[in-house]
């Protein structure tokens, strides 16, 4: 398997973590440590792709 699919596959799992977590509650226990969890996973795959995580986020 080449990088650049490992690296789709990590964006489009990672895609889908980000819009179940905008699903949760602030209130809901874990809700910070998830979020600092999923900005780190972003910042792995821009250092990996070069790829801005505002671009590859679901708004």
């Amino acid at each position: 398997m080449s990088k650049a699919t490992i690296r789709a596959r990590v964006a489009f799992y990672l895609a889908i973590a980000q819009k179940s977590f905008e699903e949760l509650s602030k209130d809901d226990k874990g809700y910070l440590n998830t979020s600092e969890a999923l900005d780190q996973c972003w910042s792995l795959l821009d250092y990996m792709t070069g790829l801005s995580s505002n671009t590859c986020k679901i708004q």
